[in-house]
């Protein structure tokens, strides 16, 4: 991830779209959830792209419009073309004193993910970037109409500092669901599906239960593997339901589970798994950040998660 060259610049007139949604949370004519020290307004865009909003956020339109009318510039500017996307979600956030983020990449599990951010105020508590190491890169500028998008990878690293002034902003995210694609796709009737109902302990912000499932999809395209699926998250049912449907359409299907490493992926060895307890978390976290190498197998497949494409799908 190039940090250099997260501000993508976008022509709209979106200061007026920007002061209509605040100007509505000034006047209190919407329900604000409170989390600690942030106030979040979810705004459902998602209804209203599908048609079936039947004018219950007429206030937001304009908004909705301008971030539509940009999501096929964006990603052809991030991806290169016009990628499907099946999530898309808008927040308003009101973030007051005391309010933080520890340091995250955004992408769980998706199979690409773009977070987009505008800031309406002035301040010096704009999104600080985060190198591979865990140590601090970049600070994103914080002024009114300031518009910038982070395509999450599984090293887009950032956080937020705890903030001192109000900072109100509108996050929105554009992504595309990891269990909905296939990476690999080829007319071969092995599939590999990567189960990622294991349960990986998730005790900090990197999210290592939906991270093992890319670092296990990494390993096995570096093996040459096709066809490989992934379960939903945590998911058990969904998981049932892929097998069926893979068997169904003629596929023969091997179940690595997420966290597994294996030298031979058609006969996975016991000593090639890894689930990731609570007691262990933090220094599996070290090593994603290049401060432990205690386990070689575990660090093999970071440095090979770091090379992979996950661009190599297509939806099912």
């Amino acid at each position: 991830m190039d940090f250099n060259n997260i501000n993508t610049n976008i022509n709209t007139n979106i200061n007026t779209n920007v002061s209509v949604i605040n100007d509505t949370f000034l006047n209190n004519n919407c329900k604000l959830t409170y989390r600690e020290n942030n106030y979040v307004l979810p705004l459902e865009i998602a209804d209203y792209e599908d048609g079936i909003d039947e004018g219950k956020q007429k206030q937001f339109y304009p908004a909705f419009d301008t971030i539509l009318n940009e999501l096929p510039k964006l990603k052809k500017v991030i991806f290169g073309k016009d990628f499907n996307h099946d999530s898309f979600y808008v927040n308003y956030h009101h973030d007051l004193d005391g309010s933080f983020i520890e340091t995250h990449n955004d992408l769980k599990d998706f199979r690409w993910l773009v977070t987009c951010q505008i800031y309406f105020d002035y301040g010096n508590q704009g999104a600080l970037t985060v190198d591979k190491r865990g140590e601090m890169h970049s600070q994103v500028p914080q002024k009114p109409n300031f518009f910038y998008a982070i395509p999450a990878t599984n090293y887009s690293w950032h956080c937020v500092d705890d903030i001192v002034d109000t900072k109100r902003s509108i996050l929105f995210r554009f992504a595309k669901r990891r269990h909905r694609s296939v990476l690999r796709p080829s007319k071969s009737k092995l599939a590999f599906v990567i189960d990622n109902t294991i349960k990986h302990s998730d005790k900090t912000y990197i999210k290592m239960s939906m991270r093992m499932g890319n670092l296990t999809e990494a390993w096995l395209a570096s093996k040459d593997c096709e066809n490989i699926f992934h379960t939903k998250w945590k998911d058990e049912d969904q998981k049932e339901r892929l097998l069926y449907h893979l068997i169904e359409k003629g596929y023969d299907p091997i179940v690595i589970p997420s966290g597994c490493f294996p030298n031979n992926p058609l006969s996975p060895e016991h000593d090639e798994y890894r689930v990731i307890q609570e007691s262990d978390a933090q220094q599996y976290d070290d090593m994603v950040f290049r401060k432990d190498d205690s386990d070689p197998l575990f660090c093999k497949a970071e440095e090979i998660l770091e090379k992979h494409n996950p661009m190599e799908y297509e939806d099912v």
